[in-house]
Parts: C-alpha cells; sequence; structure tokens
C-alpha cells in the first residue's frame, strides 16, 4: 500500500512486482476507484484530472487485489488577500529635454502584498507619455505630472515632470563632432511686447576667445538690454545698444568650457508692425572695421587653434492680434471664452483668431488657456499673453 498526493495535471508512475517470481498469473489490471480524480493507464502511469481523492487498485483477472494506491488531490488553499499600504516613489520630480527617456521606480509595501502591480499615467500627454514600466518620454515643452497607482487603486504617489526645449544638434555640418553650437531662441510676441531672446552654447570643449554678433530689422524692434549668462571670464559688449549688428564677446587667459546660456537679448517690439516673422540672426564677430578673421583674429583656443562654431538663427514671429480677443471683435468678453471652448472641442467655426487662442502664451493651445481666460472674465488678477 502506498499514498500520493499530486495536483491536477500532476503524473505519477506505479510499479507492482510480483512474488513469488515464478508465480502464476495471466496479466496485471490497473484501475482508479474516481476516474473523475485520478486515471490510471495500464502500464501503472497515474494522472491527476480533478480535486479529491481515489484510490488505484492493480490485480489480477480474477479480481484478486494485490495492492492499493491511495492518490490525493487536494483543492488549493487561497492566500488572503494582502493590500497594499503604502507606496513610494524613487523621485519627485524630474527635468527632461524633448525626446529624453527617464524611468520612476514605485515601490509597493509591505513586501507580501498580494498584488504590487503600479499603474501610471500621465496628467498631459501631449507633454510627457509614461509607459507601463515606469519610463518617461518628454514630447513637448511644459510640465505634467506623472501618477503611480497601486494596482487595487488605494495609494498613490506622483512625480512632477518638467520637459524642456532639447539641445540643439549640430545642423550646418552634421559629420563634424567637434563644432561648436551657438543659437538663438524662436519666439512669438505681440505688437508693442518686451522679449527676450536667449543665446545658448553647446558642445563647448573649450575657448579662449569668443566673439559673436546679432543682426535684427531695427525697424522692427529695438535692442533694450543684454546681460552675460554667466559664462565666465571678460565679458565686452557694443557701446550702445543701438550698434548693428550688436557685438559681444568673452576672453580668458585659459579655456572656458561654459555650456548653457550664454546671454539674454531684450527687445522692444515697436507699435504699428505688421505680422510676420523676423528673423535673428548671429555670425562671427567681424570687428570694427570689418576685416577680422574668424579664429586668427577672434575665436580661438587657449592654443590658439582656431574654433569650429555653428549658427543657428533665431526668430521673433510678431502678431498685431488683442491677447483673448478670439472671435477678432476687438474686445475680450465672454464670446471669445465660447469661442475658445468651441475651439477645443472640434467645432467648425469661420473668423477665428487663431493667435488669440494661446491665452497663456505657452506656445501651445489647450485647457489651461481657457482656464486662464474665464479666471480674467471673472475679474482674477491674470494676465493675457
Amino acid at each position: 500500500y502506498g499514498s500520493a498526493e499530486l495536483s491536477i495535471g500532476g503524473e505519477y508512475q506505479l510499479t507492482a512486482t510480483v512474488y513469488p517470481s515464478d508465480a502464476e498469473y495471466d496479466s496485471l489490471i490497473w484501475s482508479s476507484s474516481d476516474t473523475s480524480v485520478a486515471e490510471v493507464s495500464q502500464d501503472g502511469f497515474v494522472k491527476a484530472v480533478g480535486y479529491g481523492s481515489a484510490i488505484i487498485k492493480v490485480s489480477d483477472e480474477s479480481g484478486t487485489i494485490f495492492d492499493v494506491c491511495t492518490v490525493a488531490v487536494p483543492e488549493p488553499i487561497e492566500e488572503p488577500e494582502i493590500a497594499a499600504e503604502r507606496i513610494s516613489i524613487d523621485k519627485e520630480h524630474i527635468e527632461l529635454e524633448e525626446g529624453e527617456l527617464e524611468q520612476l521606480i514605485a515601490t509597493v509595501m509591505p513586501e507580501n502584498a498580494s498584488n504590487k502591480t503600479v499603474i501610471w499615467t500621465s496628467s498631459d500627454k501631449s507633454v510627457a507619455e509614461v509607459y507601463d514600466d515606469g519610463f518617461v518620454f518628454g514630447i513637448s515643452k511644459g510640465t505634467a505630472t506623472i501618477t503611480g497607482t497601486a494596482a487595487d487603486g488605494s495609494r498613490n504617489v506622483s512625480c512632477e515632470v518638467t520637459v524642456i526645449e532639447a539641445t540643439p544638434v549640430i545642423i550646418d555640418d552634421p559629420s563634424d563632432e567637434d563644432a561648436i553650437i551657438i543659437s538663438a531662441d524662436s519666439i512669438q510676441a505681440n505688437v508693442g511686447d518686451t522679449v527676450d531672446i536667449k543665446l545658448s552654447i553647446s558642445n563647448n570643449k573649450g575657448f579662449s576667445s569668443l566673439g559673436i554678433e546679432v543682426d535684427y530689422d531695427s525697424d522692427v524692434m529695438e535692442l533694450i538690454n543684454a546681460v552675460d549668462g554667466g559664462v565666465g571670464g571678460s565679458f565686452t559688449t557694443a557701446q550702445y545698444y543701438t550698434a548693428k549688428p550688436y557685438n559681444m564677446q568673452w576672453d580668458s587667459a585659459n579655456n572656458i568650457d561654459f555650456n548653457g546660456e550664454l546671454a539674454i537679448l531684450t527687445f522692444k517690439i515697436k507699435d504699428n508692425i505688421e505680422n510676420g516673422v523676423y528673423p535673428v540672426s548671429i555670425a562671427s564677430y567681424k570687428g570694427n572695421n570689418g576685416d577680422y578673421i574668424d579664429g586668427e583674429d577672434i575665436n580661438y583656443d587657449a592654443d590658439f587653434e582656431p574654433l569650429t562654431l555653428v549658427y543657428i538663427d533665431g526668430s521673433i514671429e510678431i502678431s498685431s492680434h488683442i491677447p483673448g480677443d478670439t472671435n477678432g471683435d476687438s474686445k475680450v468678453n465672454n464670446k471669445d471664452a465660447t469661442c475658445l471652448l468651441r475651439y477645443l472641442a472640434n467645432w467648425e467655426q469661420t473668423d477665428i483668431m487663431t493667435e488669440a487662442l494661446d491665452i497663456d502664451g505657452s506656445g501651445k493651445v489647450n485647457n489651461k488657456d481657457a482656464t486662464t481666460l474665464l479666471r480674467y472674465l471673472a475679474g482674477w488678477n491674470v494676465e493675457l499673453n
């Protein structure tokens, strides 16, 4: 006699030995007392097929039972559900460039919680997307909240994600990996606005002398300020803001390896300017007499080796619309809010002032613009850009 315990689908081989070895018998017959629990082949091969117990018998053709084996197939014991008691996250704020990827890790406690799955969501998928494994992908400039929720919905954590513009890449000569990139912002502005254009430097491995000049349409805009971005070394500019083009120089006895915000130029947009895109262009400084040789008289490193520079121009897109005047009637009232809400709901509208829809000046039109406009109409202290 014997016994065996199996789970459903489990298999077990039984073997019968006849004593004495010279005993006379025709054949051995295997049988199960309950084939809904355990089946047995005529070779003694047992397979569990259902919960319960069955007796496997081995006998001869006359029905004489030689031996038995009890097979038990117990039902599984259900473990009690252990709820999530808390959830933590490894980062509460991250900053990504457009196109950059970073993983968030959330931990569900206790360790033996029945379901430790975390469900990820993004408050604004146009800014940042999040995937099932917690990887966050920066899509466009702005902020979004990434939330991780325990599978039972009882606990959650969040991470504030700020997406910034991607670092400019070399576009003039992609094969030259050593080029220093000097770039200017491209922004939007209204007639009469005062705006900042940021100049940036990237891929800088070191310069001792850097001189650039910025040109623009002085009939459209007026330069009123220029400040260094904290580059280091000696910072020198043209004597007057009215100099055209306007030049800036950074000089040091040693190499400066600064990367980031090179300078900020502040412009005043003149009145009665036609709508359009006006370039803000960057080039190598030519000197007072226009005879500087790039890489020899200026733009070199501490060993007097010439720099390889790539310039990416910026622009100011100017519009004469009244901020918030979405229907173009020269007034800002509840009709404009209705037009904006209909626009967000994909209604077909004629004579809509699309340039006036970006109420908060973020560069895109979304529900935040509707909220800002409604607050303005309700008398809140908010500004329409």
